[in-house]
């Protein structure tokens, strides 16, 4: 079976409230020939969305540091296949401190996304962009 690495990247503006206004999302697949038990796009988009206070609570213990200063935190971090998040880290940080740094990687790695123990683990690069409101 021929590996190719295939790169699903998908727009999303989030209008959220409390500064973080858009992100990128950036999914590895590993083997394209056997699509069937991966989370898609949608799904990871859907879990992120849902855990986005989580995010926006580290951001406004940030601005108690910094008042009014913007951000931006590239996050990649692989879901296994029983839902966890596992190796999160930062890959690109503008402007965060390391208060910022630890409370994101901390609460993404809290994250449970949908179970698929057919599949293997993805790899998954999401931004956060912090901006005042």
């Amino acid at each position: 079976m021929r590996t190719a690495n295939i790169l699903l990247v998908i727009f999303a503006l989030l209008s959220v409230v409390g500064g973080i206004t858009s992100a990128c999302l950036t999914i590895e697949k590993r083997d394209n020939n056997d699509p069937s038990g991966r989370l898609t796009a949608g799904e990871i988009k859907h879990v992120v969305q849902q855990n986005l206070d989580q995010i926006r609570h580290c951001y406004e213990l940030f601005l108690k540091r910094q008042p009014g200063a913007a951000a931006k935190a590239t996050t990649q971090f692989f879901i296994e296949p029983d839902g966890s998040v596992s190796g999160q880290e930062l890959k690109e940080v503008d402007n965060a401190d390391d208060g910022l740094k630890h409370c994101v990687l901390s609460r993404l790695g809290s994250w449970k996304f949908p179970q698929y123990p057919n599949g293997k683990k993805a790899k998954v690069t999401y931004p956060f962009i912090f901006k005042p409101e």
